[in-house]
Parts: C-alpha cells; structure tokens; sequence
C-alpha cells in the first residue's frame, strides 16, 4: 500500500481547466501524449514538453490530453499557467505554495525557500499517481523545482521554446493544422451551414490565417457575432496582408497579442535577427543568404537562427533552411517597418542581393566558362560583376553542387531579383536575372522567370535605364522564343537590339541577334535568320567570346540543315561542339552534341548520330536540363527510326512525352505527339499511331502551325478504323 505522511491530511487535486467543448483534429498528436502519459513507467516520471509559437494551441491540447487520461491518475491533477511569455513569469516557489496546499499542506506548514518545498513536493508525490500539467513554461530552470522525481506521475508541459535541458523529457513539436481540422474548427465555431454555403471562401480564410488554431478562432468569432456577413466578405478582409492581422482580432483576443509575448522576450540582437529575416520575399532563406542579409558570419547567423527556431518564432524544415510561418512573417515585417530605419532595412536587403549575384555569377562561370555576362568596354552593374570580390557568396565545388545551389534557390532568388528591380538596385537584380537564365532556359521556373523580368522591365522603365531594359529585353525574347511565342518575342529581340545599340552594349546585340536568328529560324524565314545568326557571330567572334561563338554556329547549322544544307549543317555544329569542348562547358556540350546528332541523322549517318544523342540526353540529364531533356528523347527516337530500330525508337518516344515539363508549349506537345505516332506506326500499331497524330493535328490547327498539312497527309493515308492492333 503507498506510504502516506500522517502529519498531512493529503488531498486529491482536480485542477485541470475545463475541456475544449470544440476541440478539433490533431489526433495522432493527442493520441501520442496520451499513448505515453498511459505506458507503463520504468524508473522515473514520464515528461513530455510540447513546444510550438504562440497561436498554435499548446495549452487546448494539454488540458484535453489531460482530461482524456485522468483515469490514469487516480491521485489527482495539478495544474499551473507559468505565464512564461510574460514579463513576470511565475516564480518556481509560488507555483510550488499553490501545489503543496492543494495536496493538503497547511500554509504554517509550507517551507519559506524554494528548495525546501520543492523537496517536500517530490515527498509528497513519492508513490503517488499525480497528472502534472505546467502551461507555458519559460524555460527549464522555472520547470525543474515542480518536476516529480519517482515514477507513477506523468508531467505535461507546454512551452514556446523547446526544452531540451529538461531531465528526461520528450520534446514534441506543435505545427499548424491540416486544412481540413481548420476548417473544421472554423465551422464549429462559426456555424456548418456558411461554411458549406461557400466551401472555398471558407478555405481562403484558413489559409489566410496559416492555419494556425488562435488566428482560424479569432476569425470564425467575428463571423459568428456578424450573422449577416457573408464567409467571402471575411476573405476579401483576409486577403490584404497589410491589414491581416488588425483584421485578426476579436474582443480582447488577437493574434498580434500572442506574437507581441514571444517577441517582447528575445534579446535585442535575436529580435534584430527575427525582423531582418522577414525583409526578403521569398519562401525560405538558407543560412548563407541570412549571415549576409543579417550582416554576420555563418557560425553567428546560425546561432541566432537556432535560437529562433528554439523560440517557435522560426522554422527549420531541413538543416540549413530557414522559414517563417506566415503570420509570424508578416508580424515580423510589422515590426522591421517600426523598429529598422528604411535605410537598415536597404542596406540588409542590398546585401542579400550582393550575396546572390555573387554566387549566381560563379555559378554562371562553372557551367558557362568563357561566356561574359558584360561588354567588358561598359563599367560593370555592379563592382566585381564578373569576377566576384574574395569572400563574397558561395564558393562550389563542381558543376552538381552549383545546379543543386541554383534549383534549391530559384524561387528566392527570383523574389529578390522582382523585390530589388527599382533605384540604385535595380541593375544589379537585372544582372541577377540574366545569371540565372538557366531557370527559364531548363524549364524549371520558366513562368515565374517571365513574371519576374516584365516586373524589372517595368522598373528599367520608370528608372529610364535603357541599359537594364536591353537587358531585360533579350532574355524575354529567349523565354518568350522558347515557348513559340515568336510575336512577342521577335519584339523584344529588336528591342533589345536597339536599346542594346543605344547603350554601347555589344554583347546584350550579339545575344538577341542569336535569339532573333532562333526566331526566324522557326518561321522557315532562313534568309533572315542567316542574317541575324551571322551578325551574332561575327560580333561575339571580336569580342572574343568563345561560347557565343559556338551557339550561332550551332544556331546556322539547324538554319542550312532545314534549307537543306546537309554537308554545310555538319561542319558548323563540328565546329560549334569543338569549341564548347575546348572551354570544358558541359552545359553546351549537350547542345552542340544535340545539333550534330539532328544533321547527322539528316545526312544519313544514323549510328554517329545516335551515338551523339545519347551522350547529349545524358549531359542533358546530369545537368537538369528538363526540356531539352525531352526533345533530346524526341530526336533520338527520330535517328532510331531512320537507322532502323523502331522498337527503341518508341521507348523515347515515349520518355519525350513523360519527360515533358508540365508548362511546355503546345507546339512541344504536338511534335512529340507526332514522333509517337511515327514510332507506333512502325511496329505496327497503326490505329493509336492515328489517335497520337489526330491529337497532334488539333493542337497544331489551334496553333495555325505549318505542321498541319504534313499530319492532314499522313492521316489521309491511313485507313479509319476503331480496332486495336
């Protein structure tokens, strides 16, 4: 039988607050406290700390995960509010008077010092099975004096820092909810009927509100005390983030309040870190891009990042990757706006900015040796433009680690590039945007590159810096070209050309006369596409600049190899491929390999050109070149065929088709429709052939393509059928 001190009358405490009437979802995280509040236990009590940002229902989850396992402590529930993101947090000593009368102690009874009514705590709960629930929690050493000490109690602790230094606790980390438990809370809150009435005005207020428990709370309050408000008044409120959070606020609760809590408690150099860290746009930071954005080394900035995270302020998704929850962000851009002058604010932003040229140009140089980005006669956007200062951005070691540097990056990188396009930044985000090329170019962020370089041509605009906008121009022309788009890009090609020309800037005319030779080249005008290809090549040839050279030569060998120029079409892509082989550039190796293959097919060579295809799909592969990847499957399936091999010629037939970007152009679509339709024929498949080219024909009329009267006769020559071969 437990022992029992006979000098005190032990009571048996029941101070769990009420339950939540509406608690909502989190059901594997209720059901794993509960799981391990019920084990059996071993030698000492079991310790749970749940850790989460403020908003996010650590203490709802805590006294409902309390309630569902009283049974299991027959002893009695001890509850306390440490009140640890307040100012005054609860003082150890108080919280233990509180508990030891609630267990039957009379107040002459209660020990004066803190450790002395600690240890007659722990006496007290020896032996007994007593629930131990202490809601935000500041920090370990407010925590350890009111910790049992033996086995049978359980202790339940919410905290918005993770409380590593905790004896024997299993931390659990607090997210936001899943869509459907917001909603779900949503309409329990504000009623089932509106939100069914407008299921996804209601799912815009969830996610205006991140999801998180207090935020999705506080709006379904105010929609349940305005019965006459619509669900889709309260999203178009949401919707504006510079008034989001006034808007979250209901009585004397609002989601401002709780972040207030968490940030009046940082030190000054972790607040500064917390504000500065919202400035950038995009949806993440990794740690390189913060110590410069925050000014510091890396070891510092991840100190300070770590103890953000630790706070629940920060997120760490993978190691060495920073997020904010959204609310957070925007509460911390609040507080930039009030606590940084505009010119920190600048000066933190102009930093991350150089950091990323940086980087962006050296990524440039691994893959693109040989080829400038400025007209070396032209002062340079930005110092060190094309030979980046000693310490400045990231340094790689090979070309892989640089394309996982880029694609990891992309959507930051754009971000700053949209966010910086305006007044003394402005051409350094130009020079940004055309170093990273390689996203529109691969397919990766093709679109978003396009969003990203109307708005800094806009800007080039407003500033009237005809340079930045030449810039802008041609690498519009080329994203634009890529997408057979050839209007709007032939538009910006002699744009660029012109303001190009009005600058000084030789290099900007040499790269869009190729995008322009490339232009005309898919009208069949192959007069002026000879023109435009030679005018590149001949400029890029005085500048010196290798790997332009090689691209207009490769450009003129598609030109006379559909003039049909066949011999002439395989000496310059030999020459072109030589070149990009001497400057070491896998990046246009692939193309240069990519243009034999395709002339030597079309001069009847087909094992030297399949033999070049697929070591360009392979480069191609290795390089993350997603869309050529897929046209690179497409001609080899075309050399196949003509060598004779029409089974294998339909498995990349196939691949051209499952390795296509899903945002390709539909003339892309169609050829590779058509090639599948070749390939089945061959083997005999005639009837999916025709349904292949049918698609093929459609896509092509919408197009108004040339394509269309070759598909119309081969669809002419087959019998219409329904069977299956």
């Amino acid at each position: 039988m437990p022992h029992r001190n006979k000098a005190i009358r032990l009571g048996r405490p029941a101070q769990l607050p009420a339950d939540v009437t509406d608690f909502t979802g989190r059901t594997a995280l209720v059901g794993e406290l509960e799981g391990r509040l019920t084990q059996c236990r071993n030698e000492a009590p079991t310790v749970l700390a749940v850790a989460g940002a403020g908003g996010t229902g650590k203490t709802s989850i805590a006294v409902h995960v309390g309630h569902r396992v009283r049974h299991r402590f027959p002893d009695g529930q001890l509850y306390a509010s440490l009140q640890g993101a307040w100012s005054l947090p609860a003082e150890p000593g108080d919280v233990l008077g509180s508990f030891l009368r609630a267990l039957g102690v009379d107040g002459p009874a209660i020990p004066e010092a803190t450790q002395d009514r600690s240890a007659l705590y722990r006496s007290l709960l020896a032996d007994r099975e007593v629930l131990v629930v202490l809601d935000d929690a500041r920090d370990a050493a407010q925590v350890q004096p009111l910790l049992p000490a033996t086995a049978g109690c359980g202790v339940l602790i919410t905290s918005r820092n993770r409380l590593f230094d905790v004896p024997n606790v299993h931390l659990v980390d607090l997210d936001v909810m899943t869509c459907e438990e917001a909603l779900d809370l949503f309409a329990g809150v504000c009623g089932e009927e509106r939100v069914e009435a407008e299921r996804d005005a209601a799912a815009a207020v969830v996610q205006a509100c991140g999801l998180l428990p207090l935020a999705v709370r506080v709006a379904a309050c105010r929609l349940a005390a305005r019965r006459a408000w619509p669900v889709s008044l309260l999203a178009r409120k949401l919707a504006a983030e510079h008034r989001r959070l006034d808007e979250l606020h209901v009585g004397d609760v609002a989601v401002r309040a709780a972040f207030d809590l968490s940030y009046g408690r940082l030190v000054p150099q972790h607040a500064r870190a917390f504000r500065l860290l919202s400035l950038p746009d995009g949806p993440s930071l990794s740690l390189g891009a913060a110590a410069a954005l925050l000014d510091t080394g890396m070891d510092t900035a991840e100190r300070l990042l770590d103890a953000l995270v630790d706070a629940s302020l920060l997120e760490a998704p993978v190691p060495g990757r920073y997020r904010f929850h959204d609310l957070l962000r925007l509460y911390a851009h609040d507080r930039a706006e009030q606590d940084e002058t505009p010119q920190e604010r600048q000066a933190a932003m102009s930093r991350l900015l150089d950091f990323s040229l940086a980087t962006a140009i050296r990524y440039h140089q691994l893959l693109r040796p040989g080829d400038r980005l400025t007209d070396p006669s032209q002062p340079p956007f930005v110092p060190g433009l094309t030979q980046p200062a000693p310490g400045s951005g990231l340094h790689f070691e090979d070309s892989a680690s640089a394309l996982d540097w880029l694609f990891t990056e992309a959507p930051g990188l754009l971000a700053c590039a949209r966010q910086l396009a305006g007044g003394d930044t402005l051409q350094r985000s130009v020079d940004l945007l055309t170093a990273v090329s390689d996203l529109s170019e691969s397919g990766i962020e093709h679109g978003l590159y396009r969003n990203v370089a109307t708005a800094a041509l806009e800007a080039s605009r407003r500033e009237g810096d005809i340079g930045a906008e030449a810039r802008v121009h041609r690498v519009l022309a080329m994203n634009y070209a890529s997408d057979r788009e050839l209007e709007r890009a032939e538009e910006h090609a002699r744009t660029a050309i012109a303001l190009g020309s009005a600058a000084g800037d030789r290099l900007v005319c040499a790269n869009a006369s190729n995008v322009l030779g490339v232009i005309t080249f898919y009208r069949q005008d192959f007069t002026q596409a000879r023109t435009a290809l030679t005018r590149a090549l001949e400029t890029f040839r005085a500048e010196n600049n290798a790997l332009g050279e090689a691209i207009a030569r490769a450009n003129l060998s598609r030109v006379e190899l559909e003039a049909g120029h066949t011999r002439d079409a395989v000496e310059l892509a030999t020459e072109a491929l030589t070149i990009v082989r001497k400057a070491g550039a896998a990046r246009y190796v692939s193309g240069g390999l990519y243009i034999r293959g395709t002339a030597l097919t079309a001069a009847g060579h087909h094992d030297q050109a399949v033999q070049d295809l697929t070591e360009a799909l392979d480069l191609y592969r290795t390089t993350r070149q997603h869309w050529w990847t897929s046209r690179t499957h497409r001609q080899l399936a075309r050399a196949l065929l003509a060598a004779g091999h029409p089974h294998q010629a339909h498995h990349h037939a196939e691949q051209s088709l499952a390795t296509m970007p899903a945002h390709s152009s539909t003339h892309e679509r169609a050829n590779a429709l058509t090639t599948l339709g070749h390939t089945l024929n061959e083997i005999g498949q005639t009837v999916q052939a025709q349904e292949h080219w049918r698609e093929a024909l459609t896509l092509y009329e919408n197009l108004g393509a040339q394509e269309s009267d070759a598909i119309r006769q081969l669809l002419a020559n087959r019998p219409d059928t329904t069977s299956h071969s």
